[in-house]
């Protein structure tokens, strides 16, 4: 999957993600935060667990993995 010829290409989206993720930082965490609370509010409803407003912790779950990726896949679509 990862071809020499795909090597700059994946270092250039890296490139672009860390470059918008410093530009707009306190933004994404903002955003991500709001959707990590979402996630796991949904997928922890019939718990009626209390959720975390750090988004460290709630880092720690997996749907919150699953969203950074996809948040990160969908930014560095929308910088072409």
């Amino acid at each position: 999957n990862c071809s020499p010829e795909r090597v700059p290409e994946i270092k250039e989206t890296t490139h672009q993600i860390t470059q918008f993720q410093n530009a707009k930082k306190l933004q994404c965490l903002d955003e991500l935060k709001e959707l990590f609370q979402q996630t796991y509010l949904e997928s922890n409803h019939s718990n009626n667990v209390k959720i975390s407003n750090r988004p460290f912790l709630l880092g720690l779950t997996r749907n919150v993995i699953d969203i950074k990726f996809a948040y990160l896949r969908m930014l560095s679509q929308d910088s072409h």
